[in-house]
């Protein structure tokens, strides 16, 4: 691929050269069409590519949810799971998953189960009915899962099924439903709720529901780079806004706490002229750049995408001026136009020369678009294109297995994400060495991990993540802060010949969460049919 990425620059370099050397033949009569074009497209290529990358954080943030409401209805449907078990399986979800709010399972009979964050630990609300009556317990477990102490509330009223989650998810005809975005009430976040009903012979039994904070959605906008003045906005189909790079725009408080703000009100102008022209208009049907003019900023594009979110749509919209999107580039062909009336001759040496630093930077940016910085090792839409392509093609047996590293947020909080960086790269490092020849490892979020392993049945992929996984615990990581333990917990999903990739990963996700409950450090196979 560096070789591709090196062609690539090379080509940039040389169409540069042609084209001056155009123009001055045609005694620059189409310098100014050329440019402009150069220029529209470099602008239009940049916002897509954002855009892109917007969405696949915003699935990635989603799927955890959905991920632990699926699993835990089809779990409940098949036959009744101890509240112990329940619990257990909500705070690993939890664990593993930092925006991850809460997690909760309601009955008709108005009995509910809720396991939250609390300050140190977790908070566990049970209530329970019997003989007509409802009682209310609420519990406080440490981070082992400890409890601390429990309290009764005769005060409590609330009765699940009243509640529109509870409601919506009655009435699914699909396996998961979405609220609207909404400020959860006690930590006066925004957030939104994943559900999922448990269906046992025909007959709703129940609905399970994860609530997910989305402000981590808004701090990964910041880190988007669209030049100086551009930035990024989430909207869902009824103009609510979702994410934005300053996340305390989101809400307005009110007499009664905390709501939602539209894209009409949004205090920011440059969305509101972006967004509202074409999403509140019904204009951002799909995958589209448009041209946009601001009072302020003057003439800007903007890149939309839309994403089905349960019932309704998500509309990703990143903008900026047109100046800013091409950076200095505007500035330089006005200098090269002017040299060129001058002295064609000297200007296009001059075009040589500052073309072949200016792209230099390309090479940084295929590098950060395909490779996890922290680690080397592919980032998450590199392994996913090796998975879909191998996957996919392959004639004969192959696997992937997904891989998270074991209580990796008590490594955080005890030692510093630093350290934590520092464990994660020597698991990779230890994961590596141990995989069979033509397998690929790529980091597809935090502390997880994707492993492709073409042309391996069951036994072999086994064997290859037993051996990893034994190699990662052989010895503890010499960490700066000293010897850390560190283990993995991996799902492993294999197929005889060829299929689709989310479909597999779909299995070995579920393998994993598996083998998250049911201890960790150990290796999971699903015996899910494909």
């Amino acid at each position: 691929m560096s070789s591709m990425k090196r062609n690539t620059r090379q080509r940039v370099i040389l169409g540069l050269l042609i084209a001056q050397a155009a123009t001055l033949l045609v005694l620059f009569l189409v310098s100014g069409r050329v440019a402009a074009t150069a220029e529209s497209d470099h602008q239009d290529a940049l916002l897509a590519t954002k855009t892109a990358e917007a969405i696949d954080r915003m699935r990635a943030h989603l799927q955890p949810a959905e991920s632990v409401v699926t699993l835990m209805s089809n779990a409940l449907a098949e036959g009744e799971l101890s509240e112990s078990t329940v619990t257990r399986t909500f705070i690993a979800s939890m664990e593993d998953t930092d925006h991850l709010d809460g997690v909760f399972v309601g009955r008709p009979d108005g009995s509910f189960l809720y396991v939250s964050r609390a300050d140190e630990g977790y908070r566990i609300k049970t209530i329970s009915k019997a003989g007509g009556l409802s009682t209310t317990e609420l519990t406080t477990v440490d981070d082992d899962g400890t409890p601390e102490g429990t309290e009764l509330d005769p005060t409590d009223t609330y009765d699940p099924r009243t509640r529109p989650w509870y409601q919506q998810a009655a009435a699914l005809d699909g396996p998961v439903g979405w609220t609207d975005p909404y400020v959860f009430f006690t930590s006066q976040q925004l957030g939104l709720t994943a559900t999922a009903p448990i269906i046992h012979d025909g007959e709703l039994v129940g609905v399970v529901g994860a609530d997910i904070e989305l402000g981590s959605l808004s701090t990964f906008l910041t880190s988007l780079d669209i030049g100086v003045d551009g930035s990024a906005v989430i909207v869902n189909q009824d103009g609510v806004v979702i994410a934005h790079p300053d996340s305390s725009l989101l809400q307005r408080q009110t007499d009664d706490g905390y709501r939602t703000v539209t894209i009409s009100e949004f205090d920011d102008e440059r969305a509101r002229a972006a967004v509202g022209s074409f999403v509140i208009e019904g204009a951002a049907e799909g995958p589209f750049v448009a041209a946009f003019t601001n009072e302020r900023i003057g003439a800007s594009r903007a890149s939309f995408r839309t994403v089905a979110v349960g019932d309704g749509e998500w509309t990703v919209a990143v903008f900026g001026p047109e100046d800013s999107l091409v950076g200095g580039l505007a500035s330089a062909r006005a200098t090269e136009r002017t040299l060129l009336a001058v002295a064609g001759g000297i200007a296009f040496l001059l075009v040589a020369f500052v073309a072949s630093r200016a792209t230099r930077p390309l090479d940084d940016l295929d590098r950060h678009a395909w490779s996890d910085m922290l680690t080397g090792i592919p980032n998450r839409r590199s392994i996913l294109l090796s998975a879909e392509r191998e996957v996919a093609r392959s004639d004969g047996p192959g696997a992937l297995a997904i891989i998270d590293v074991d209580n990796f947020k008590q490594i955080n909080d005890t030692y510093g994400h630093q350290v934590g960086d520092e464990v994660l790269a020597e698991i990779v490092s230890r994961a590596e060495t141990s995989l069979p020849t033509g397998s690929a490892v790529g980091r597809i979020g935090g502390e997880e991990f994707l492993v492709v392993l073409p042309g391996q049945d069951t036994d072999t992929a086994l064997q290859a993540c037993e051996d990893m996984r034994t190699l990662v615990r052989s010895a503890p990581i010499e960490a700066s802060v000293g010897k850390i333990d560190a283990t993995i917990s991996v799902g492993l999903a294999s197929t005889p010949g060829p299929t689709g990739r989310d479909h597999l990963m779909a299995i070995a996700d579920r393998a994993l969460l598996d083998a998250k409950t049911s201890g960790r450090d150990r290796v999971v196979v699903s015996n899910e049919p494909n």
